[in-house]
């Protein structure tokens, strides 16, 4: 059960909104929050969920060990509510993310270091569980604490979240295939990884969907869909799913 009380434990103020539109599809602006957090938000567009499907995916793809983006609901003045997106304060740029990822990653003697390639090996098993067609290697940031850096996806606002209801899953023109097969060219295929996803999200229980949804402010999305959602991630919906993909990838991924 969604309230005020729920809700507002991930609720940050905008402090200070940002001039100039951030560059990326549904972005609706950036701003500085009560906390100090430089966040990037989105609002619902053209009648789609963004708001919702970007909450939801994001959190369950945290509760699931996949590195993203920390995230909050952003609220203003007139209590209007967003998604945002949390920023950190050392970003590596476009052209530095580039390498980073088209990059063979290596340990100081020269042999190949697979945590990259498992790493997105299991991003891009869950973006295929989702029905999430758009992942890019632009979808991520590259975070630099010192010598340290960490990867993190971002931005499955393009998740056809009621898909979960069916097999649909995406197809051969949408990036998420196309880039995928890059991916696992340059890095490794990484069954294993695929594999050990899928068994995270078989063993996902109800109460974790349920928290998710009840998470977000409730005009994120309707009853409807909420109940519908939740029917997906049912132990017969959801394992009948995994299934299938479990089945897709490994014909696939092997091509």
């Amino acid at each position: 059960m969604s309230g005020p009380q729920q809700i507002g434990m991930f609720n940050r103020r905008i402090s200070t909104p940002l001039p100039n539109l951030p560059i990326g599809a549904d972005l609706a602006f950036r701003c500085i929050t009560d906390d100090g957090g430089l966040y990037y938000c989105k609002d619902d567009v053209g009648g789609r969920r963004v708001r919702a499907t970007e909450w939801f995916c994001t959190r369950m793809a945290s509760h699931l060990g996949i590195s993203v983006a920390d995230c909050a609901i952003i609220e203003n003045d007139s209590g209007d509510t967003f998604f945002g997106s949390l920023s950190p304060r050392s970003v590596a740029d476009e052209v530095e993310l580039a390498v980073y990822l088209t990059r063979a990653q290596h340990d100081e003697t020269g042999r190949p270091f697979p945590w990259l390639g498992r790493y997105l090996a299991g991003l891009w098993t869950y973006d295929l569980f989702i029905d999430n067609p758009d992942r890019t290697l632009r979808n991520f940031v590259l975070y630099r604490d010192g010598g340290l850096q960490r990867i993190c996806g971002i931005d499955f606002a393009a998740a056809r979240m009621l898909s979960l209801q069916n097999d649909r899953f995406p197809v051969d023109n949408e990036n998420t295939v196309k880039v995928g097969r890059t991916v696992r060219n340059l890095h490794g295929i990484h069954l294993d990884s695929a594999y050990e996803m899928l068994s995270r999200i078989a063993a996902v229980p109800g109460n974790v969907v349920q928290r998710i949804l009840g998470e977000m402010p409730e005009d994120w999305i309707d009853r409807e869909q909420k109940e519908g959602l939740s029917d997906a991630w049912s132990d017969a919906r959801r394992n009948a799913r995994i299934a299938s993909l479990q089945a897709r990838i490994t014909h696939e991924w092997q091509i």
